[in-house]
């Protein structure tokens, strides 16, 4: 067997291989965002904002299929990007807003709330970084032709965000780059070493983003709660959007339930608290009389 013969037997190996360590939301996912880039890519000016309409429409439906089928990747687990997109209809501020938070990602490597923060308190660098961020925004808004390229290859870095949390992290070197040569758009062969330090730049970058958000987040929320049983009481709180809830894990795991701040209890349905009784044993293991108490705990009125 020659050695061509021999290498490329070793990569139909790995290309499976690397297919079985992933979580198969990401195999959904990640072919999305081809299809995504390549729509787009190959749209005429005219066509963007319908393709992209269309777009949206099938990102919302997979999202929904896929919280049916993996209901431990809802809001406030490890992969929080599955769920991101949770407004059906979005305003025009909101839609800005969007634009702005990628780009300030995109740019900077850290979040835009963050940022703005920085700004407000007399940061002079955060400052200029929003002046700048605005900038790029007036140019994409209006059509002032295109913003100055981002650092570093954006494309593989959305790949490795997308699936960082969802077994990119423990693939091999050679198995990355056999998924970016099946995934990705650029039209390059992939090189196994340099998306092996790009991985660890976006680890590093998603470390530092999380430890940011940590540190304004106040206390109460910060920490969870543990109950009876292996129960853990979790606040997940998206302050742009509104949203707050507590989520109750197994031992730190899959979300059993979520509590509103009306009280309101929803639980999967292979959850523990789904059946008659449920709501009591919640409570009885938290050592609440309600479960409006329980979400007290975390935002206090």
């Amino acid at each position: 067997m020659s050695c061509d013969s021999l290498s490329s037997v070793e990569k139909r190996g790995r290309q499976k291989s690397w297919k079985e360590k992933v979580h198969p939301a990401f195999l959904e996912i990640v072919r999305v965002h081809r299809n995504s880039q390549e729509t787009l890519s190959g749209s005429e000016p005219h066509q963007i904002a319908r393709n992209a309409q269309k777009l949206r429409a099938q990102v919302l439906q997979t999202r929904e299929d896929l919280l049916k089928r993996y209901p431990e990747l809802r809001p406030g687990s490890p992969s929080n990007h599955i769920t991101a997109a949770s407004a059906r209809f979005l305003s025009q501020r909101d839609n800005l807003t969007g634009i702005l938070e990628w780009l300030c990602w995109r740019r900077f490597g850290q979040p835009l709330a963050i940022l703005v923060a920085e700004d407000k308190a007399g940061n002079l660098e955060a400052h200029n970084k929003v002046h700048r961020l605005r900038d790029d925004l007036w140019h994409l808004v209006h059509g002032r032709g295109p913003i100055e390229p981002f650092k570093g290859n954006s494309r593989h870095s959305e790949i490795m965000e997308l699936g960082l949390s969802l077994g990119l992290d423990a693939l091999t070197d050679e198995e990355l780059a056999d998924c970016f040569d099946e995934f990705c758009t650029c039209g390059k062969a992939h090189d196994a070493d340099a998306l092996k330090k790009q991985r660890a730049r976006v680890r590093k970058y998603l470390r530092a983003a999380h430890d940011q958000r940590l540190r304004a987040i106040p206390s109460r929320e910060r920490f969870a709660v543990n109950g009876a049983h292996g129960l853990t009481a979790r606040a997940y709180h998206w302050a742009a959007k509104g949203i707050r809830h507590v989520e109750v894990s197994q031992h730190g795991k899959q979300v059993e339930c979520l509590i509103y701040p009306d009280g309101t209890v929803i639980a999967a349905e292979t959850s523990q608290f789904y059946q008659p009784g449920g709501l009591d044993r919640l409570l009885q293991a938290f050592g609440v009389a309600s479960a409006e108490q329980l979400f007290c705990m975390f935002f206090p009125v």
